[in-house]
Formats: structure tokens, C-alpha cells, sequence
């Protein structure tokens, strides 16, 4: 490039020197340079590159070869040098201001007012070649000032969103947990409670105190329904019992609770004897013996047992006596000492009766008794014996210990 193209390219005045040319070749390119960085578009880009590295080739051919192109060396007021600018829009407020220096300051040889004139048009240009860069500019930064707007909006509705469902579905938990956990509904509770206190006001009354325990119960009173399941069991009337036993021990789905499973196998005989039907019955308690009750369990097993089918008794009784139930350990010890199902094994079956004698259960004592005998140890048989005949009073047992 000559130097009036370089002049031209730096809108610089004719015959400007070197220093200038250097000063305003390394304006130039910082602004270049960020223009290429925020150019709105790829062509806008590409017309950036193109001025830039024209920039670079002015800003290296004023250096090495400033003599060749005619550039006079004028002393000037040294400035700082190929300082880059802090920001677009600094740098266009020290062009214009430098713009206005040179016009005023710099002598021109040709001072003709025609090149005046040709140097204020060229300065027009470029002033409004810069504003149609800032539109540029100001528009990708609304842009992405918008953009940043709306995924913080996004945000926000996203974390809102998602709360509101949290308590939405803890809402429902505590609804349906406190619909399941009532034994009794909401409205008809007071009215239960008032119904059983009126009932043990009158348990002198049967005929008052009955009724009373009925309405209780009508309305999902369990307490209520417990007594009466005894009291009509204690009459020997098995069919009004087993209205109320089913009701503790069978929920709104038909299906057997383990809730009540200790009414169940009290009881189990007395409904096996309404039903009259022992299939229907041990059903009925095999629901609850798979609930892991060891009532239940117990009841299965002696349910097996009086059918002779020895192998599965034991299965339950291990079941129940596992969970300490002393009633399932006396059967075990039955069993072994009486060879049912199993062979006889004496130190198995003296394992059994003593754990359920360490919680008073006097068959397993009287079988206790009936192992120390057959051992020969005749101090500790009498123990077991005596014991037993002081709590039933049984004339064998007393004769059969004073004999000892």
C-alpha cells in the first residue's frame, strides 16, 4: 500500500507524521479487534478481519519502511504508544477528541480550504461508520441481556414448580396416612366413647351395659367389641361370639389382620365350632399364622397335631416357640419325650420344658418331673411334682410326690 492509501484507510490527514500514523494504526487495530469479537453476524465478522489484518500489514510497513513510503519524521509530544484501548466505547470518545486535536492543532502543507473541506468529509464518514457499529453492538448486547433474562425466569418458574409438587405430595401423604390409621371414623369416635362410658356405668345393669357395648361397637368400637366377644363366649353363644371375633380379626377387604390375632387364636375353637367346617377354619387361622403371630401359630400347630400329622405340627410349634410362646414349647417337649413324629430324645425334650417352665407353665414342669424320674433323680422330680399339685390340687400328684 502507498501512503495516501494509508492515509486514507486511517482517515488521516495528508502528510501526517509518522508518530500519528503509529498512534492511530494501533487505535485502529484495538478496535478492530473488538469488533471482531462482539460482530453480530459472520459477514460483519468477516469485513472486521479483513480491515484488521490491513491494519497490521499498515502498522508494520510504517515501522520498517516509513523512509520508502515518503513518511516524514515530525517531532510531536510524546504519547504512550500502541496502548490498547479499555473499551469500544472509550476508544470512539478519544477518536473523535483526537479527531478535533488534529484539526486544530496539526499544521497541513497544503492548507487549501478545498482539502480542509475533503478532510471534514472523511471525518463525517468515519464518525458515522462508527455509529453504525455501536447500533451493531448495542443491539447483540440487548440481546443478550434478554436471553440471560429469560432462563433466570425459567429458573425460577422450574424451582417454584417443583416445591409447589413437593408440598402438593406431602399433602396427599398425610391425607391418605391419616385415613388408613383411623380405627374408628372422625364423626362417629365421640360417639363410640360416650357409648362404652355409658356401658361401664352399667355393668350392673346387663341389659343396659349390653346395649351400650352394641352401639359401641356398631360404630368401630374394637374395646367394645372385645368384651362382647368374651361375654358371649363365657354364655356359650358361639354365633353372636363369632360376629364380633370376626369383626376384630377381618378388615373392610375381607382379608384377615394380624391386629387382633391373639382374639383369633383364644377364640379359634369356638369359631371352628360356628362354622362347622374345620377347612373354612384353619384358613382362617393360617392368614393369621402367616402374619407371624405366635398364638396363631401355636393354634395351626395343635390343629395339625390332634390330625396326627406330626411333621407339620412341629414346623408351626418351632414357629411359636422361637418367639418364647412357652405353650409351643411344652409341645416340642411333648413330642420328643413321647416319640411323636421325632425319635425320642430326652435331653431335647428337657431343653423345651425348661424354658417353659422358667415361665410357670406346669404341664412342662409335670413332664420336667416325669424325665428326672426315669433319670433316677428323685429330689428333682419331687420338686416338679410338688409344685404342680400345689397349684391344681390333685390328689396323684400329691401321693405320687409323698411317695418319692
Amino acid at each position: 500500500m502507498n501512503l495516501e492509501e494509508i492515509l486514507e484507510f486511517l482517515e488521516l490527514p495528508i502528510n501526517s507524521a509518522k508518530d500519528e500514523i503509529l498512534k492511530r494504526t494501533n487505535e485502529k487495530i484495538a478496535i478492530l479487534q473488538r469488533l471482531q469479537q462482539i460482530a453480530p453476524s459472520a459477514n460483519i465478522k468477516n469485513i472486521h478481519t479483513i480491515n484488521l489484518e490491513k491494519a497490521i500489514e499498515i502498522l508494520s510497513d510504517v515501522k520498517n519502511n516509513s523512509d520508502s513510503l515518503g513518511i516524514q519524521n515530525i517531532n510531536v509530544t510524546e504519547k504512550i504508544k500502541n496502548e490498547p484501548t479499555s473499551s469500544y466505547f472509550d476508544n470512539e470518545n478519544k477518536e473523535k477528541s483526537e479527531q478535533l486535536k488534529y484539526n486544530e492543532t496539526l499544521e497541513f502543507r497544503d492548507t487549501s480550504k478545498e482539502k480542509r473541506e475533503e478532510n471534514n468529509d472523511k471525518l463525517n464518514e468515519a464518525n458515522i461508520k462508527t455509529s453504525n457499529d455501536n447500533f451493531f453492538i448495542d443491539n447483540e448486547i440487548n440481546s443478550n441481556n434478554s436471553r440471560n433474562e429469560k432462563i433466570k425466569n425459567t429458573k425460577k418458574v422450574a424451582v417454584i414448580s417443583f416445591i409447589s409438587l413437593l408440598i402438593i405430595l406431602f399433602c396427599v401423604i398425610i391425607v391418605v396416612y391419616l385415613k388408613n390409621s383411623a380405627t374408628v371414623p372422625t364423626n362417629n369416635k365421640s360417639d363410640a366413647i360416650a357409648e362404652y362410658d355409658l356401658a361401664l356405668q352399667n355393668t350392673s345393669d346387663t341389659s343396659s351395659f349390653i346395649q351400650h357395648l352394641e352401639k359401641a361397637s356398631n360404630l368401630n368400637y374394637d374395646s367394645a367389641s372385645i368384651i362382647l366377644a368374651n361375654f358371649y363366649c363365657n354364655k356359650g353363644n358361639y354365633n353372636l361370639a363369632s360376629t364380633y371375633i370376626e369383626k376384630l380379626i377381618i378388615n373392610k377387604d375381607g382379608k384377615i389382620t394380624s391386629k387382633y390375632s391373639g382374639i383369633l387364636a383364644m377364640y379359634y375353637h369356638e369359631l371352628k365350632e360356628v362354622k362347622n367346617n374345620n377347612i373354612e377354619s384353619i384358613k382362617i387361622l393360617q392368614s393369621c399364622a402367616d402374619e407371624g403371630d405366635p398364638d396363631c401359630e401355636y393354634e395351626l400347630g395343635m390343629n395339625l397335631y390332634e390330625n396326627k400329622d406330626y411333621e407339620h405340627a412341629l414346623t408351626f410349634f418351632r414357629k411359636s416357640a422361637e418367639k418364647d410362646n412357652d405353650k409351643a414349647q411344652t409341645m416340642i417337649g411333648n413330642m420328643y419325650y413321647m416319640e411323636q413324629g421325632v425319635k425320642k430324645d430326652n435331653n431335647t425334650a428337657k431343653l423345651y420344658y425348661l424354658k417353659a417352665s422358667n415361665k410357670n407353665n406346669y404341664v412342662a414342669i409335670f413332664g420336667l418331673g416325669l424325665i428326672y424320674e426315669e433319670a433316677g433323680n428323685n429330689v428333682e422330680a419331687n420338686k416338679c411334682f410338688l409344685k404342680v399339685a400345689a397349684k391344681t390340687s390333685n390328689p396323684y400328684l400329691l401321693k405320687k410326690a409323698n411317695e418319692k
